[in-house]
């Protein structure tokens, strides 16, 4: 594919866990054209560790803490109406992607987008390294609903929520859909994306064998 891709990382007082993170980003087997981490105003030395340590990293510091919501929305700001990536990952700042996880998300994307014009967002299957368990996508029916085995064992199947971390969002679906909700803070800024991105018309994809280590925290 000749798409442009940026990630998008949303970063807190994360300088223990960013080095891994980005480590990841730059070994992926697919290049990034460029590599964003938005900053909350951390106060543990963030800013310098990218400063001195990651130069080619794109880096901007908010004036206060709008949490991941207000991160987030400001890095897709940049990333897909200001650069005009077409697809843009999103990451918080302790999530690694396998090395070829950009690929495979890349694969599916290009496998679908012919029989799916309406493809605006394709999800990994995010895993707690520790523990081995999935968090999976899920469908909406006025309410949460888990997938089946039978449907978390396609290599490719579509959902109607998913977390943010290690998502590509279609530069479109931003023009069309708008930023994510920053007076959300922290909790269920994806969700209420997944929800807009669907109401639009858009279809979300998963492609299971794409793997993202990430650990969900417990919502408030």
């Amino acid at each position: 594919m000749t798409s442009s891709i940026a990630s998008v990382t949303t970063a807190y007082n994360a300088a223990r866990v960013l080095p891994r993170h980005l480590q990841a980003l730059t070994q992926q087997t697919r290049s990034l054209q460029e590599i964003v981490v938005v900053d909350n105003a951390s106060s543990d030395k963030t800013d310098k560790l990218l400063a001195e340590q990651y130069p080619d990293v794109t880096f901007f510091r908010l004036p206060e803490n709008l949490g991941a919501a207000g991160a987030w929305s400001a890095g897709l700001e940049y990333a897909a109406l200001q650069k005009r990536h077409d697809w843009i990952w999103t990451f918080d700042d302790d999530s690694v992607p396998q090395a070829n996880a950009l690929e495979l998300l890349l694969n599916g994307i290009e496998e679908l987008e012919s029989s799916n014009p309406d493809l605006g967002m394709v999800a990994p299957l995010p895993v707690h390294v520790e523990t081995g368990m999935y968090y999976p996508p899920l469908l909406w029916r006025d309410g949460f609903v888990k997938p089946s085995k039978e449907l978390l064992s396609q290599p490719v199947w579509f959902a109607d929520l998913v977390i943010a971390s290690g998502c590509l969002v279609r530069r479109e679906v931003v023009e069309k859909v708008g930023l994510p909700r920053s007076d959300f803070f922290m909790d269920f800024i994806d969700f209420e994306y997944c929800l807009r991105i669907r109401d639009a018309g858009y279809k979300i994809a998963v492609i299971s064998c794409a793997k993202s280590a990430h650990e969900i925290g417990n919502a408030r």
